[in-house]
């Protein structure tokens, strides 16, 4: 009833060739996915069910705790007789030929395969994985954007301060005023376009931009980009 609870295999390997399983019990065969017939007629009996990667290291864990005397507990992967890989994590103690009842040394370990749950933690740790990355190109990209948008704001925003200035000296001049308002509405226009875009924070944090394709006064565009800039340029003392 013991061995029933526990979701594995026990077995007995010879420490005289440590590749010889003298006993097995439990969920063994199902836990390394063989058939008694199976595991006696092709594998002989011999753990070569183990992963070929890890038959090394497990003959090294052997031999350690066959020196100290201590236990040990470790993972290793195993192929079943289709072909699929599982973990098991494996529990090793060894007692001598002394000390065992039939006089030949052996390892006794019990196996419990953690397939499923090595998997999940996979899965997770893949999931935490593409979502930290994705948290860092949201920040790059909103870092990316802000700072060049820092910019581009300034640029309508002088553009209306520029022309307000300029309305304000030339009140008497209806005309004057007039083209000054023209600018300020362009340059208003072109700056809560930024603003939205600003708002948008699931654009922003894609770093992708929607283009819409549609008709353009070009002689229009330019002229609208250029009263912009005037204000920056008459500050600056340049000419356009």
């Amino acid at each position: 009833a013991l061995l029933r609870t526990i979701p594995g295999g026990f077995a007995r390997l010879d420490a005289r060739d440590y590749s010889t399983v003298l006993w097995y019990g439990a969920g063994f065969l199902q836990m390394i996915g063989y058939t008694k017939k199976q595991f006696e007629n092709e594998l002989h009996s011999q753990c070569t069910y183990i992963h070929p990667e890890d038959i090394e290291r497990q003959i090294s864990i052997m031999n350690e705790i066959r020196q100290t005397g201590q236990s040990a507990v470790y993972e290793a992967r195993v192929i079943s007789h289709d072909g699929e890989m599982r973990i098991l994590t494996m529990t090793l103690c060894y007692v001598s030929g002394e000390d065992s009842w039939d006089g030949i040394p052996s390892f006794y370990s019990v196996g419990i395969d953690v397939t499923k749950e090595r998997a999940e933690q996979e899965r997770q740790r893949k999931a935490l994985e593409d979502a930290y990355l994705a948290a860092r190109v949201a920040s790059s990209a909103k870092t990316n954007f802000l700072s060049s948008m820092s910019h581009d704001i300034r640029t309508p925003m002088n553009a209306i301060i520029g022309m307000t200035a300029i309305a304000q000296v030339n009140l008497a001049s209806t005309e004057k005023v007039k083209d000054c308002l023209n600018k300020i509405n362009i340059s208003s226009r072109h700056l809560l376009s930024l603003i939205n875009e600003v708002l948008d924070m699931s654009k922003i944090e894609s770093g992708k931009i929607d283009l819409v394709p549609e008709n353009v006064d070009l002689s229009d565009l330019i002229q609208n980009v250029a009263d912009m800039c005037r204000p920056l340029i008459a500050e600056k003392h340049q000419e356009f």
